[in-house]
């Protein structure tokens, strides 16, 4: 897949521990055209396809898999912060 932007094994084995806890989280992430959008629902695994790794929601009762690379932050259900994308403007 073009453009993709690996996430470092840190981060994806964190992502992997949410998935294996079945999670629910709400999600801040960037769409297709870089607009901010937020998602509810359950991460309940990963997945590497077409040369991109993705988390795996339940949402609405549909599978949805979020490319990482989109996934800016992660919040549980209380609304504290579970996970945040590592970049050099917005540190871990």
């Amino acid at each position: 897949m073009s453009g993709y932007r690996p996430i470092s094994c840190g981060a994806y084995d964190e992502l992997e521990v949410i998935a294996m806890h079945r999670t629910p989280v709400l999600l801040l992430c960037r769409d297709d055209d870089q607009a901010s959008r937020e998602i509810e629902g359950r991460v309940v695994d990963t997945e590497v396809r077409d040369g991109a790794e993705y988390l795996v929601l339940i949402s609405q009762g549909q599978r949805l898999p979020m490319r990482l690379d989109r996934i800016m932050e992660m919040r549980d259900a209380s609304g504290s912060m579970i996970w945040r994308q590592e970049t050099d403007a917005q540190p871990k």
